[in-house]
């Protein structure tokens, strides 16, 4: 087993979260970005309870491009205050160096 980043992010329109997910993987910041939803996102902004329909992007990239993969998204989101979540996940070694070589 080897460890592999998720990072997860959202976005209020399909065509924004699958151009992000296009973009990500072009440019070997993520080896494989999911495209989920639409979901039904509830929370508070500017004093206000809010609910939203969004996309959620799970994106796997191996633990060594997180960073620059965080980054790219606060970069290019559409959201002044994007989601950006990661956590670190045990996988196998044949996912991880898949992977690592989509993204190194």
């Amino acid at each position: 087993m080897t460890q592999i980043a998720i990072v997860k992010t959202t976005f209020e329109k399909r065509d924004e979260a699958e151009r992000m997910a296009h973009e990500l993987v072009e440019h070997r910041l993520a080896a494989c970005v999911q495209v989920q939803g639409p979901v039904v996102s509830v929370y508070r902004w500017e004093g206000k309870i809010e609910r939203t329909g969004e996309y959620v992007l799970s994106i796997k990239a191996p633990v060594a491009c997180v960073d620059k993969t965080v980054t790219y998204i606060k970069d290019h989101h559409s959201y002044d205050t994007p989601e950006v979540t990661t956590t670190h996940a045990q996988t196998t070694s044949e996912y991880g160096q898949w992977a690592d070589r989509a993204c190194l």
